[in-house]
């Protein structure tokens, strides 16, 4: 994790810790960007929100700094890639069985971005989340915690971008999800609308560094057709670079 990143996520906790009337009296679950040892910046995934992720707290134990500095440690860990390669994470979440992974794992294939029957595929890519709380067990989190978070997550988003550097950026969230992060004035995102399920792509670019970024917006991959999304999204992809 970058000193930035470690800074907006003590933020966050104050935040939360301050707030923890708000929050349902549950644990919840918490990520930090996840960075490949073998990602060249080719592919970037952001989903929705970490619920069910491995990492979690009490909204309430945040109220102590003590608390605050283990949680941030705990994640720190969970990322240092001289232990091992944080995308080969040790829990027992099975990816063949989630439409998620699974469109992933197809794009990644078809973007030559890393041999899928190698079992260190995942470790090409980097993957985010648009929102870092969730809920541990019970999905996606609430509007009240969506807003409670957003700001810093927003402010995580743009500096990961700064620091990883993507060439693409898929969102496997809907634009729904995906348009109050990319039409804030941290970025310009020039796009068009493609297929039945590619409901953005363009080019992103980052104001404050310049960075500009082949950017993909589709539907979430749950319930739909994973190879038709697959393929639109790399079409979608193909076209920029046919643009370019």
């Amino acid at each position: 994790m970058t000193d930035l990143e470690e800074k907006i996520f003590l933020s966050l906790f104050s935040e939360i810790g301050n707030n923890a009337q708000k929050f349902r009296d549950v644990d919840y679950s918490i990520f930090p960007t996840l960075c490949g040892v073998k990602a060249q910046g080719n592919l970037m995934i952001l989903g929705r929100a970490p619920n069910g992720w491995y990492l979690n707290f009490s909204p309430k134990s945040l109220s102590s700094q003590d608390s605050r500095d283990t949680l941030l440690l705990k994640m720190r860990e969970s990322v240092d890639p001289s232990k091992k390669c944080p995308m080969q994470w040790d829990t027992d979440y099975n990816i063949n069985l989630s439409p998620f992974w699974r469109t992933i794992r197809q794009v990644s294939n078809d973007l030559d971005v890393a041999d899928i029957t190698s079992s260190d595929w995942k470790s090409y890519l980097i993957w985010s989340n648009l929102y870092r709380i969730a809920p541990l067990v019970t999905g996606n989190p609430s509007s009240r915690i969506r807003n409670l978070q957003f700001k810093y997550c927003q402010e995580l988003m743009e500096g990961e971008l700064i620091v990883y550097r993507p060439k693409r950026l898929l969102l496997l969230t809907g634009m729904d999800w995906a348009s109050p992060f990319l039409m804030d004035n941290r970025f310009l995102f020039r796009y068009d609308t493609f297929g039945k399920y590619v409901q953005a792509f363009g080019s992103l670019k980052v104001q404050r560094d310049g960075l500009v970024i082949d950017t993909v917006v589709s539907k979430h991959p749950q319930g739909k057709p994973e190879r038709t999304l697959s393929q639109e999204i790399i079409q979608a992809f193909q076209k920029m670079r046919a643009g370019s």
